[in-house]
């Protein structure tokens, strides 16, 4: 109890204090993709996301000693990759993230990662505002369906197949002053 507290307490000091920018590590991605002809599956629910909601900048990091499979391969092959946090920069296009009551809407989004050749990517997203008495209002999701090879991974073992789909879920926060 006394653990919650606390971060609630620095929640809310983060988030008075950065303005309109909003980050929780209460994100998941799930990576899938094709691993010795069979469909595989990596995940962490501890992804970092800070979203500025005046601009609809999105910047997430994920954290590869929060990323595991089902398969001890996979996750030998996680813990030896560097760089250890691997980190997305993009914007949605829809101009600012709206934290009232809204009908659904779907975006584009447009970023890069800090590994491989860093060329910009794009995916789609999803912004669903959720009725609540808590710190969050909305819930986003992003989608990405990305080539390996194209990002600069291509020294990655053959086992791998060149596609691979990155779904991140994260819930958006209530303003301060809402």
């Amino acid at each position: 109890m006394k653990t919650k507290l606390l971060l609630f307490i620095f929640v809310a000091l983060s988030i008075s204090c950065t303005g309109q920018q909003y980050m929780s590590t209460t994100g998941i991605a799930k990576v899938h993709f094709i691993w010795n002809e069979r469909p595989v599956e990596v995940h962490t629910e501890n992804l970092n996301v800070a979203l500025n909601y005046d601009n609809a900048e999105i910047k997430v990091l994920l954290d590869l000693s929060t990323v595991h499979s089902s398969l001890y391969e996979i996750d030998t092959l996680l813990a030896h990759f560097q760089p250890r946090v691997i980190e997305f920069t993009g914007l949605l296009d829809i101009g600012f993230v709206q934290t009232q009551k809204h009908p659904e809407q779907d975006f584009g989004v447009e970023g890069r990662l800090s590994v491989g050749n860093k060329r910009n990517f794009y995916g789609i997203g999803h912004l669903k505002h959720v009725y609540s008495n808590t710190l969050y209002t909305c819930v986003l999701n992003a989608s990405f369906d990305l080539s390996l090879n194209t990002l600069g991974f291509d020294n990655l073992p053959q086992t791998f197949d060149d596609n691979v789909r990155v779904e991140i879920l994260h819930n958006v926060m209530r303003r301060f002053n809402e």
